[in-house]
């Protein structure tokens, strides 16, 4: 299986509650990394079709 390249990078100032929703996320395993916890998010919200 190939992976697509991650070849762009976005930079974003957030607030305590969206930082410690990215936080809940490693701590629950479900990404490794805060950069890891927005690619879910995205992810997810592109399953969901939003």
């Amino acid at each position: 299986m190939n992976k697509d390249s991650k070849d762009h990078k976005v930079t974003a100032r957030i607030n305590d509650a969206q930082n410690g929703f990215i936080e809940k996320l490693i701590q629950e395993n479900k990404a490794k990394t805060p950069a890891g916890a927005i690619q879910y998010l995205i992810n997810m919200a592109m399953i969901r079709g939003e």
